[in-house]
């Protein structure tokens, strides 16, 4: 496998210094066998983490190829994961090669169906799924897009003394409302996430909500989450959190934001994934177990163009507890993204930050990414 992830390198390398850009396409949808399209990207990352004077280094590296076929009304998609290896010493890819599979039928202009294994979400802080067979429902309307999906996590037939009648499956269901005409507001979506456990007959449930809206050259944007129900572990799923996003973009001529992020301190989710947009805060630093449990941070971020290839970003963040308001510490990140090719891009970062009273220390955090696409 390392062999082949070396040679596709080799090739991309090779294809992107002669060709602009590369899609395979293949017939067309009024043929009998439809349309095949054929992207996919080679990315290898590099990371580095100094935690007040202990250093950690590794590399991680990513194949993905994605077959997409166009057969009127019907859509096939396969990304096929080819290689996922961390070290790059002999490591091999044992999540599988199947990342996403699944078929879309359009019954008409509105109904859709969709169903196989790939991945719902709308949450960074909560992901809906990840992983599982979905059975999805969609339908649209002049004034709003609805949803309905039936996740399958855990499918086990075998009886056991929790479950005499052998049913022990773990499915969660997905229900979401997105607003195309809400008044002033630029974005408005609901979404309710409820998991059914057959063995302990209960399970955790997740309440989104996301809104937009515009005050002049200002734009306001929210997300509001809340947990409940019990996990499978027996544990309460509650908790909630809030993100505010302040956008200056129209008012100072570049971008440039201020982000808010606010959770209780007992957030806690069967599903609760990192909400991690900075490098070290809510990433490296480390609340409870959970990056963002008992988590208060705000953050002035910026961005700027250099040229047509080199783009800019930064950000200053400041973060203490929720509840006892303890001084967590300040982090400053710098990003470079360059454009080299048509289809090859490179990424620095470096984040440094800047202990406050709970001890954690000085961490500098150094990332890279060279991504090829073809």
């Amino acid at each position: 496998m390392k062999k082949f992830s070396i040679i596709l390198l080799a090739l991309a390398f090779g294809l992107v210094m002669t060709v602009p850009a590369l899609a395979i396409h293949i017939g067309d949808e009024r043929d009998p066998q439809g349309a095949l399209g054929i992207t996919g990207q080679y990315v290898l990352d590099g990371e580095k983490v100094d935690y007040d004077g202990d250093e950690a280094a590794w590399y991680d590296n990513d194949v993905d190829v994605n077959f997409t076929w166009n057969m009127g009304d019907v859509t096939v998609r396969w990304r096929a994961e080819l290689d996922d290896t961390e070290g790059l010493e002999g490591a091999k890819n044992n999540a599988g090669i199947i990342d996403d599979l699944w078929v879309m039928y359009k019954a008409s202009d509105a109904l859709s169906f969709k169903f196989g294994e790939y991945f719902i979400g709308s949450s960074a802080v909560a992901d809906d799924t990840t992983g599982g067979f979905n059975i999805q429902v969609m339908y649209g309307l002049d004034a709003v897009d609805l949803s309905l999906a039936i996740a399958k996590l855990d499918e086990d037939g075998a009886s056991s003394s929790a479950d005499a009648d052998g049913d022990e499956d773990v499915e969660r269901y997905v229900l979401g409302a997105s607003f195309k005409e809400a008044g002033p507001m630029t974005k408005l979506n609901l979404t309710y996430v409820m998991e059914d456990d057959q063995v302990n007959e209960e399970g955790p449930s997740f309440m989104l909500l996301e809104a937009g809206l515009p005050i002049g050259p200002v734009s306001l944007g929210l997300e509001y989450g809340s947990f409940g129900g019990t996990d499978s572990g027996g544990a309460d799923a509650e908790g909630n959190y809030m993100i505010f996003d302040i956008g200056l973009e129209e008012l100072v001529g570049f971008d440039l934001g201020i982000n808010y992020f606010v959770a209780s301190d007992d957030l806690f989710g069967d599903w609760e994934e990192d909400y991690a947009p900075f490098q070290i805060i809510q990433d490296e630093v480390v609340i409870d177990s959970e990056t963002s449990r008992d988590m208060t941070t705000i953050a002035l971020t910026g961005s700027y163009g250099v040229n047509d290839n080199l783009k800019i970003s930064a950000a200053y963040i400041m973060a203490e507890t929720t509840e006892d308001g303890d001084e967590i510490g300040s982090e400053i990140d710098v990003v470079a993204n360059y454009k080299i090719a048509d289809n090859v891009t490179y990424k620095a970062a470096i984040g440094s930050f800047s202990d406050g009273d709970l001890g954690f220390g000085d961490i500098t955090k150094y990332f890279n990414r060279l991504t090829f696409t073809f």
